[in-house]
């Protein structure tokens, strides 16, 4: 009996530290996380922000970050920083620049988002990712994916941390394609890839190409590799279930300088 007692005193004693554990979270992470920005990128402290530090204490797990960027580009990226050093890990989590130039993309080309809103409500997409990776991004602009191969994202940061500046339509020009990571997320390729919820949708699913040939009649892109996806997902209010589905599409396709547009062989290049 002394034992049992013992026991419930030690874990009624150590509930609090693992209270004030989380709530001091943010705090602690603050200055890792501005050396790291600036230091890899040329963020500035005060041109960035923590919004959520999620830490399981109890499985141990690392901080799961989501930081909000304010300049030179509005963006949100997620970083995985160790629980215990509070160094970032660079290997598993760093997507920093790829936001920032999601970002920059965003601030450069409203004409494609404006076009890609009307194609949201024309073919009833979501408008929101369902994701919990996509809402502690803030849901910016979900459907929108830049991937860069490895050694010519390493060039960009290089310039960016110089400048502080991006050109996306001069860079998106000379992004190299390289081999999909999965079927519709491509290196070197601006993707578009869209969700259709089939919760209480019983029509049919839209295809990529209809969408494809909806950005071709509005003139928005510009010169450069894209890639569109529709992809079903069943997000209840009860559950969230995605996976392989028959119905799900992609087009991948050439945008040349005068503007028109060319199917591309996933795995094949310029």
């Amino acid at each position: 009996m002394k034992r049992i007692k013992w026991a419930v005193f030690i874990l009624v004693c150590s509930i609090p530290l693992f209270l004030l554990s989380g709530c001091f979270t943010e705090t602690k992470l603050k200055k890792p996380i501005g050396d790291y920005l600036s230091e890899s990128y040329g963020i500035k402290d005060e041109d960035f922000k923590i919004l959520s530090a999620d830490n399981n204490w109890f499985e141990g797990i690392d901080h799961q970050t989501y930081v909000e960027i304010k300049k030179p580009y509005h963006t949100f990226a997620y970083l995985i920083v160790d629980r215990n050093s509070h160094e970032i890990d660079k290997n598993s989590g760093d997507d920093v620049f790829l936001e920032i130039f999601k970002g920059a993309y965003v601030k450069q080309h409203r004409d494609v988002l404006k076009q890609s809103d009307k194609i949201i409500k024309k073919y009833n997409l979501l408008s929101e990712s369902p994701n919990d990776y996509d809402n502690g991004k803030q849901n910016f602009y979900y459907y929108l994916h830049i991937n860069i191969d490895e050694q010519q994202e390493k060039e960009l940061i290089t310039d960016f941390k110089k400048e502080q500046k991006l050109n996306t339509d001069n860079i998106i020009k000379t992004l190299k394609v390289s081999k999909p990571r999965d079927n519709a997320d491509h290196i070197g390729v601006i993707n578009f890839i869209y969700y259709y919820n089939t919760y209480k949708n019983n029509g049919s699913v839209p295809k990529a190409q209809s969408i494809v040939d909806d950005f071709e009649k509005s003139h928005v892109l510009t010169e450069g590799v894209y890639n569109v996806a529709v992809n079903t997902i069943y997000s209840s209010p009860e559950s969230i279930q995605q996976g392989m589905d028959s119905r799900n599409s992609n087009v991948m396709f050439i945008v040349d300088k005068s503007g028109k547009f060319k199917a591309m062989e996933p795995n094949s290049s310029f």
